[in-house]
């Protein structure tokens, strides 16, 4: 019953790895990418098969990597902007 499971989260994971390649906004292809490949990566985990998994960790560091690159500095101005908020109301 256990292998049902992990077979059912391999199937998910490689139709968003897959679906990623038609979607145009980035942040959104990345998140997807990130989720296809953490459930992959899982399932291989799972079947021993190392080669497999460490591709996945390979491509959710290069994708977590872009994301941090690319957002950073927007969650920074929103988390100032919420600062200079605060000083301004009283």
């Amino acid at each position: 019953m256990t292998e049902y499971w992990f077979e059912i989260m391999s199937w998910i994971g490689l139709f968003l790895c897959v679906g990623a390649f038609f979607i145009k906004q980035m942040l959104l292809l990345r998140v997807c990418t990130v989720m296809g490949a953490a459930l992959m990566t899982v399932y291989y985990g799972y079947m021993d098969v190392a080669q497999g998994a460490i591709a996945n960790v390979i491509v959710i560091i290069i994708n977590l990597g872009y994301l941090i690159k690319d957002y950073r500095p927007s969650i920074a101005s929103v988390l100032l902007a919420h600062q200079c908020q605060e000083k301004i109301t009283p």
